[in-house]
């Protein structure tokens, strides 16, 4: 599945030479360096962005630098963006969290969250998510090919590998990653729901760090999300007109 164009830009005045670029299509704006979808925000086309748009952007990025991208059709079937943390080791792999990320354009999905609806939220405020994920078995296989593909590129292959994957499932029902980070989920994913549905990612990783356990001890001793029994949703409401995921009660 070709990935949506992205484009790094720093000034205003660079928009104009990716007017082709763009054409029509609808496009986002988010920072290159910030958190908690500050800063993030959605346009019809790249027409439509003005520079007080850009600077707001601009003003959440450290390095001054934003992210101009072409936007992701959702899926209409599945929560459509998930992250998923998995763990390789000598040619092996395994997937450890794979996540349902709930956002306000997935509400409508769920007909217990369609009170959120009403609170106009922005684009990119999540509400919430569910682990492990509801996707079905054949698009968790492409995730899998793309963890392979990824993971045949890593040069240290002696060596125990964590890496989160932010993935959108779009329209066409294709896995596209939107960002790839080389440790564990930063979010509640690892850091709450992992541990209550009885995953031990972060237990093992510290015991690895500490050389209690040896690699091997590590990847074997990880439970890879498909051995959880449990499934656990956790809600992080917003103030109503929130433009990013700051301030959420859980």
């Amino acid at each position: 599945c070709q990935q949506p164009l992205s484009i790094l830009v720093s000034d205003y005045e660079d928009l104009a030479s990716y007017h082709k670029n763009f054409n029509l299509k609808k496009v986002v704006l988010k920072p290159l360096d910030s958190s908690g979808s500050r800063g993030f925000q959605a346009f019809q086309n790249i027409h439509e962005i003005s520079h007080k748009d850009f600077s707001y952007t601009k003003s959440f990025s450290k390095s001054k630098d934003i992210i101009i991208e072409e936007e992701i059709s959702r899926s209409k079937n599945h929560i459509s963006e998930l992250s998923v943390e998995a763990l390789f080791y000598q040619d092996n792999f395994k997937i450890i969290n794979i996540v349902d990320r709930v956002f306000a354009g997935d509400v409508k999905k769920l007909s217990d969250l369609q009170f959120l609806d009403s609170m106009n939220l922005g684009d990119g405020v999540e509400v919430g998510h569910i682990n492990p994920t509801f996707l079905p078995q054949v698009i968790i296989s492409k995730i899998e090919n793309i963890y392979k593909k990824i993971f045949a590129n890593l040069v240290h292959h002696e060596n125990l590998v964590t890496l989160k994957l932010d993935i959108m499932i779009n329209d066409q029902e294709e896995p596209i990653v939107i960002e790839m980070t080389p440790r564990t989920s930063g979010g509640w994913d690892s850091c709450y729901s992992n541990i209550v549905t009885g995953g031990n990612l972060l237990k093992n990783l510290l015991n690895y760090i500490m050389d209690i356990y040896s690699a091997t001890e590590t990847f074997s001793k990880t439970l890879s999300y498909d051995k959880i029994k449990k499934r656990l949703f956790v809600l992080g409401v917003p103030e109503d007109n929130s433009s990013n995921c700051i301030g959420r009660k859980f």
